[in-house]
Parts: C-alpha cells; sequence; structure tokens
C-alpha cells in the first residue's frame, strides 16, 4: 500500500530527478534496482493512463506503443536536455511525436523500395500545386486519409478561415494556445506527406503557403 512519501503522490518531474539520481550511481545496488524498477513503473503507468497529457492520443495506434517506448528511452537519457523544462509530460509529447515522424518515414521509405518498378517509377512532372491537393494520390489526399482531424483543422483555420478562438470551440479545445499547438502539429505532418512524395525544399515551401503560419497571428 502506498504512502504519503511513495511514488504515486511525487510528481512527474520528482519521479525523473529520482531516477536520474539513481542512473549516475553504476553499478545499482538490490534496493536501487528494486525502486528504479517502481519508479520506471509508475511513470510508464501515468503514460498508459493518460495519453492525451502525454501526447499520444494524436499518435497513430500502429505507431503509438513503438513512439511511446522510443521517447521513453530517450527520456531516461534526457539528464541534460530535460532541465529548465516546465512539464515533463510536455517534453515527451513533442519527443513522441518526433520519434512517431521517424518511423512513418522509415515505414514510407520501405514501402517505396518494395514498390519500386524501374527507374522511372519516382518521376513526376514539374511542380503543381494545385496536383499535390486535388491528384487522387497526391499528399494531401492520402494526408486527409491517414489524418483526418488534422485535415480537418488545416481545412477550418485556412480554407474557411475560423479564428483560434472559434476552432477553440468547434474542435473541443483546452484553449485557444492548444488550437495553435493542434495547428503547428498538422501542418509538419502534412509537410512528411509532401517531402515523401519527392518534392524539393522550394516546392515544399510553395505548397505549404496554403498554411502560411501568418494567417494564425
Amino acid at each position: 500500500m502506498s504512502t504519503s512519501t511513495g511514488p504515486s503522490y511525487y510528481s512527474d518531474e520528482e519521479i525523473l530527478k529520482r531516477l536520474y539520481a539513481f542512473l549516475a550511481e553504476r553499478p545499482l545496488g538490490r534496493d536501487a534496482e528494486s525502486e528504479v524498477r517502481t519508479l520506471f513503473g509508475e511513470l510508464a503507468s501515468r503514460i498508459h493512463d493518460d495519453p492525451e497529457r502525454w501526447g499520444l492520443s494524436s499518435i497513430p495506434a500502429s505507431f503509438r506503443d513503438d513512439a511511446a517506448r522510443d521517447a521513453l528511452v530517450d527520456l531516461l537519457a534526457a539528464t541534460d536536455t530535460i532541465k529548465g523544462q516546465r512539464f515533463v509530460s510536455d517534453w515527451f509529447a513533442a519527443t513522441v511525436e518526433d520519434r512517431f515522424r521517424q518511423l512513418w518515414s522509415a515505414q514510407e521509405r520501405a514501402a517505396m523500395l518494395k514498390n519500386h518498378n524501374g527507374p522511372d517509377s519516382g518521376s513526376r512532372a514539374p511542380l503543381d500545386i494545385d496536383a499535390a491537393f486535388d491528384a487522387p494520390e497526391g499528399p494531401w489526399q492520402r494526408f486527409e486519409r491517414e489524418f483526418p482531424r488534422d485535415a480537418s483543422a488545416l481545412k477550418l483555420r485556412y480554407q474557411q478561415g475560423h479564428t483560434p478562438d472559434e476552432l477553440e470551440v468547434m474542435l473541443d479545445a483546452p484553449s485557444a494556445s492548444a488550437v495553435k499547438t493542434r495547428l503547428g502539429r498538422a501542418r509538419s505532418r502534412f509537410r512528411m506527406f509532401v517531402e515523401q512524395a519527392g518534392y524539393d525544399r522550394r516546392e515544399v515551401s510553395a505548397i505549404l503557403e496554403r498554411f502560411d503560419e501568418g494567417a494564425d497571428a
């Protein structure tokens, strides 16, 4: 049974601080190993039980476990970079998103190699911004299928012109700031699809101008 001084009463930041202190001491004694397992288990349980707070609810289910596992390993190794962060959960949410993108890109590259049918299979016409959005298998159409919530948020903001305050209600977001964070994530995810489609840096920038961040001001 937990006491008022047990891990379940620690803040996320206190748990991580204690883990870092133990992990800095090698080799660990038996008692220290037991404490590390207890602390790690408590932190992992919190992440599992509150996926919204830790950024996991926005990760596609097929990538969620791998992204969470990788981000947790990163968290335990981030002794220096975590310093100064107000909330461990915010750091983890940003890291799990980065890990998801890496996993997604690796899967896409593997699929492209598997489906490669010759030297002309990767060729495409010169830049056509409309085609990027309208082509049946263009980046936007694929993005809508795989990330409908993110695509919907971008449409509401940049095509229909709703303000962040209006989107706060429409998207059931906790704040206008959370809306801006969600829009930023959606833009970044759409960039993945555009880059994976083979557009160069100039073309990517031209396509993403439809979702210009200046519109958030």
